[in-house]
């Protein structure tokens, strides 16, 4: 399990692998696919705006087809 700060991610492409490019151009190969990240990271996003903090944002639930084995 590997975490990133959301607001580091520059892009996330999908070359049938998924590949995250930080800011800083660090590469990352993921499991999970590019629309479960963009989903996760929306999440994240709302529960930020509707003021439940970062720690509840990092602790929320991701949406239910976000993950390794949910294409």
């Amino acid at each position: 399990v590997c975490w990133v700060n959301p607001h580091q991610l520059q892009w996330i492409e999908q070359t049938p692998d998924t590949v995250v490019t930080m800011t800083n151009g660090e590469k990352l190969l993921v499991r999970e696919p590019a629309e479960a990240l963009r989903e996760a990271f929306m999440h994240y996003q709302r529960a930020i705006r509707r003021g439940d903090g970062l720690q509840a944002a990092a602790h929320a639930e991701p949406p239910p087809n976000a993950g390794p084995d949910k294409p």
